[in-house]
């Protein structure tokens, strides 16, 4: 398979994972959920915006087909920018990042503050699977057997993240 072909395929992969997201928080109660314009200048609907009764999110949605979720090659740095600043407008703002293994179909979700001290702890952008599955870095595995998201799972995580912001 050529390389144009893989990087279309993961292009949609992407973007399905990001309507999978889309469609499951929607299915929460109390949530509201509005796309904002893309951050690299474009005119296209972008990351999500999401507002849980206490918190607002502020949702990047990414996917891999390897066991590795390689940061460098799947993040661009305006995207950790943008997250870090929103959390910083107001202390119930999180920037959260949903990750899925395509393989395994397992989905985390992961704050950027979390991600960073990781990345900064083990001196690596290269993370695997089993690095979130044995939560080494602090996420929350919201994977379900009928592929939704496990939204008890995502509200005590961000209780937490709160808790531990505060």
């Amino acid at each position: 398979m050529s390389n144009s072909v893989k990087g279309a395929d993961a292009y949609f992969q992407g973007k399905l994972f990001e309507r999978e997201i889309e469609e499951n928080i929607v299915c929460a109660s109390n949530v509201w959920v509005m796309r904002i314009r893309d951050g690299g200048n474009n005119e296209r609907p972008g990351d999500l915006i999401v507002l849980y009764n206490k918190f607002r999110l502020l949702v990047e949605a990414k996917s891999t087909c390897s066991s590795i979720f390689n940061v460098r090659a799947l993040i661009k740095r305006h995207q950790i920018v943008s997250l870090r600043m929103f959390m910083l407008t107001y202390n119930l703002n999180i920037g959260l990042f949903f990750i899925k293994f395509i393989a395994s179909n397992a989905v985390y979700a992961v704050d950027v503050e979390s991600l960073m001290s990781y990345i900064k702890q083990t001196r690596s952008t290269a993370i695997q699977e089993h690095e979130f599955a044995e939560t080494k870095l602090n996420c929350v595995c919201l994977s379900t057997d009928n592929n939704s998201i496990d939204h008890v799972k995502l509200s005590y995580y961000l209780e937490l993240l709160y808790a531990n912001n505060n």
